[in-house]
């Protein structure tokens, strides 16, 4: 194969609308932004990367306020448009996408200050040994594995065994951690987030996953992050 490129990218906003300004507002002594960029920059220090791969590390933003903290650890940076920064809607929300080149990208969010610097190398170090000896690698996508009874709505539940969680089969929600596609999967009609195929489940724990998105969530996961202390660097 020849040489892959893949893009590691933090796509960040300041308008959030369900806790105001969450990726800069003060939180355990710094920013969820910051925190994260402070791990890539640590990530792609440490990383060992497969032979043939390239691997770049970049915040994707509109606001430039984001720019200092990423230049300053070293990390490349795209501008968004005011358009791509407030969608929701594919393509525009990935419209950044088309300015770069690279074969693959892992889209990471910095909601989840718990995430291991372990845990995104060896995300990574997987989607590199995929990507490469695996023609059809349909991408990567990270996990949580709940051994709980989940229903779906209509009258069943999606897990098979006993009312103990010790033998019950595990469902495996998306931890909207860190996933990775081909770069065409992003801006080729029809916009999926996924092929068709189901991508490669990466599991992380719980805790890792816990993902910011209202006030009280905000709160607990200071608390939780102060306590941790230095077992989330590693």
């Amino acid at each position: 194969m020849g040489n892959r490129k893949i893009a590691v990218i933090l796509p960040v906003r300041a308008n959030s609308e369900r806790v105001s300004n969450k990726m800069l507002r003060p939180f355990a002594g710094s920013s969820l932004y910051e925190i994260c960029v402070e791990k890539l920059r640590r990530v792609a220090v440490d990383m060992v990367f497969c032979d043939n791969t390239r691997v770049d590390f970049l915040v994707a933003a509109y606001e430039k306020e984001f720019f200092p903290a990423a230049e300053k650890n070293g990390l490349k940076t795209l501008l968004r448009t005011k358009e791509s920064a407030n969608s929701e809607i594919d393509p525009d929300a990935y419209s950044f996408l088309e300015d770069i080149d690279h074969d693959w990208i892992c889209l990471m969010s910095a909601c989840l200050p718990m995430l291991k610097m372990d845990t995104i190398v060896e995300f990574i170090d997987n989607l590199c040994m995929n990507s490469g000896y695996k023609h059809d690698f349909p991408g990567l996508v990270a996990v949580t594995a709940l051994p709980r009874f989940v229903w779906d709505g209509f009258g069943g539940n999606l897990n098979i065994g006993r009312g103990n969680s010790k033998t019950m089969s595990k469902v495996f929600p998306c931890a909207n951690a860190m996933y990775a596609f081909r770069r065409e999967i992003y801006l080729n009609p029809p916009y999926r987030y996924w092929p068709l195929k189901e991508p490669a489940l990466f599991t992380v724990d719980d805790i890792e996953a816990f993902d910011i998105d209202t006030m009280d969530q905000f709160h607990a996961a200071e608390a939780i992050y102060e306590r941790m202390g230095p077992k989330i660097v590693r």
